[in-house]
């Protein structure tokens, strides 16, 4: 079977946790749906699924908050290598199932745990496609936040990890769960706009400048080796750490991978495009001078 067929194939032989929640950007309602671990396929229907969270300042806090509100969900376990970030998250979940997750600080620790199912992956993009492939091969379903992987190659390696060990791995592509973008393609499809062959995506977000930053001390409570991984080794600079990550190529994807990534999906998907043959790229730093790269 070859990637494009893989990637047309219905996944869906488990049991899903389908539910909608709407983010706090005021975003439309998305689907925080992970599923279950093979194990609990032919089980009861009340039968709880047991999952963890590894990235807990923004995105993972959300998901996992989120995911604890369903009776037929336990946050067994969160994970983060700041400390600080923590106590939000933990009253967070516990407000929304009653009682508190575990924490480690290690990812693998997460997926040495039998009891859990399935992990929800929201740490920076460099990452998303270890911890993926990691969590394939210690039996767990996967929820990873978009873009799937830091590059293209790692993409495909996340394939290859959910069908040589049989997981369900789920993008963190929401606005596919939106009902009004489902009948926007609905419509554009239905023929009533004739044929449609264009479709074009633009980001407004008007970021604000990071400024420039020297490195300093790790900060206490801060695993930094564990947060670089399989990045390269350079000192800590705070403008390289929380959310900026996004803006330097070692860790993230800039906008095309932060926001692009949903409207791109949009217009592929109300096209009824496949993967693309060719893609081209053009751009500068024509503003902002910064620390961002």
């Amino acid at each position: 079977m070859d990637v494009e067929e893989f990637l047309k194939r219905d996944v869906n032989r488990r049991q899903f946790l389908d539910r909608s929640a709407r983010n706090a950007a005021g975003m439309a309602a998305g689907v925080v749906g992970l599923a279950s671990n093979m194990a609990l396929a032919d089980s009861a229907p009340n039968e709880r699924v047991v999952l963890a969270g590894i990235g807990m300042r923004g995105q993972g806090k959300f998901l996992t908050s989120s995911m604890a509100a369903f009776p037929d969900v336990h946050i067994k376990t969160i994970c983060d290598v700041d400390e600080a970030v923590i106590p939000a998250a933990v009253k967070s979940i516990e407000k929304e199932q009653g009682t508190p997750p575990g924490v480690v600080s290690d990812f693998r620790k997460v997926l040495d745990d039998p009891e859990i199912d399935g992990v929800v992956i929201a740490t920076p993009d460099h990452w998303h496609a270890m911890m993926a492939i990691m969590a394939c091969q210690a039996g767990k379903d996967v929820y990873v936040e978009k873009p799937v992987s830091h590059n293209l190659n790692e993409g495909l390696k996340i394939i290859e990890a959910a069908r040589k060990h049989q997981r369900v791995v789920q993008s963190g592509i929401h606005q596919r769960s939106g009902s009004h973008f489902q009948s926007a393609v609905e419509f554009v499809q239905s023929g009533k706009l004739g044929d449609v062959r264009l479709a074009k995506a633009w980001i407004i977000h008007r970021r604000k400048s990071i400024g420039r930053k020297k490195d300093i001390a790790v900060p206490q409570g801060v695993n930094y080796d564990l947060w670089l991984g399989p990045a390269a080794s350079r000192p800590f600079n705070p403008n390289r750490f929380h959310y900026n990550w996004h803006w330097f190529w070692k860790y993230g994807n800039g906008e095309l991978g932060n926001n692009g990534v949903h409207s791109l999906d949009l217009c592929r998907w109300g096209l009824g495009a496949e993967i693309p043959n060719r893609v081209v790229s053009s751009g500068g730093r024509y503003f902002y001078s910064d620390d961002q790269q």
